[in-house]
């Protein structure tokens, strides 16, 4: 098994146990764990990741069998997000309060600026008996995916037929930005929303002089 999916699935053990005490004054919150090894084969086989365009979807399907459950901040959820998402931050996520606003019912898809928090969040709620799922690429796969056009190159190297990909595309941006809107973002004067900003960590300055 991948180093990093056991890696993940370890740390994801030990939030569920602090996670644990924290609702031990709400039993009811608690449910029974799963083999973590049914975690590694899901992971394993892709099955944890959803993909832009099967997310997009469900959207416009109007299924209502599902919830978006954005992880960022909430300025950065208020800067660019998927309407109908419900932001909880990936810290208040493991808390009673946070656990309550996750149905157990629904299928839940995680969002975070790459995935990266959306997979940590994955393991913790899979081992709770959620069915959750991580938006592959997170809102810069989103943007990148269902809100940029495609390239003629990128067109190609999809799996879909390039005209029939294309048309999928153009009307769901169109689904997203128009009339009964799915996406909110900042007012624009194109209608158009900015794609995400992912805040880069300074880099530390290299000491002069010897060892």
């Amino acid at each position: 098994m991948d180093t990093k999916i056991i890696n993940r699935i370890s740390a994801a053990v030990l939030l569920v146990a602090a996670i644990i005490l924290v609702l031990m004054g709400n039993p009811s919150r608690v449910i029974l764990l799963k083999a973590s090894d049914d975690l590694g084969a899901i992971a394993m086989y892709g099955e944890d990741m959803i993909d832009p365009l099967v997310l997009i979807d469900w959207i416009i399907g109007e299924t209502g069998d599902f919830i978006v459950v954005d992880l960022r901040n909430p300025s950065d959820y208020t800067d660019f997000s998927i309407n109908g998402s419900v932001n909880i931050p990936f810290a208040s996520l493991f808390t009673s309060e946070g656990f309550d606003q996750v149905p157990t019912h629904l299928k839940t898809v995680l969002v975070c600026e790459d995935g990266t928090r959306s997979g940590q969040a994955w393991s913790v709620l899979r081992i709770q008996g959620y069915e959750a799922y991580i938006l592959k690429g997170g809102i810069k796969g989103w943007w990148r995916k269902i809100m940029t056009p495609l390239s003629a190159k990128e067109l190609l190297l999809a799996d879909l037929d390039p005209a029939e990909l294309s048309a999928k595309l153009k009307a769901a941006r169109e689904h997203l930005v128009g009339g009964g809107a799915i996406m909110d973002t900042p007012s624009e004067k194109n209608g158009t929303p900015p794609p995400p900003q992912i805040k880069s960590k300074p880099k530390k300055k290299k000491k002069s002089g010897g060892c």
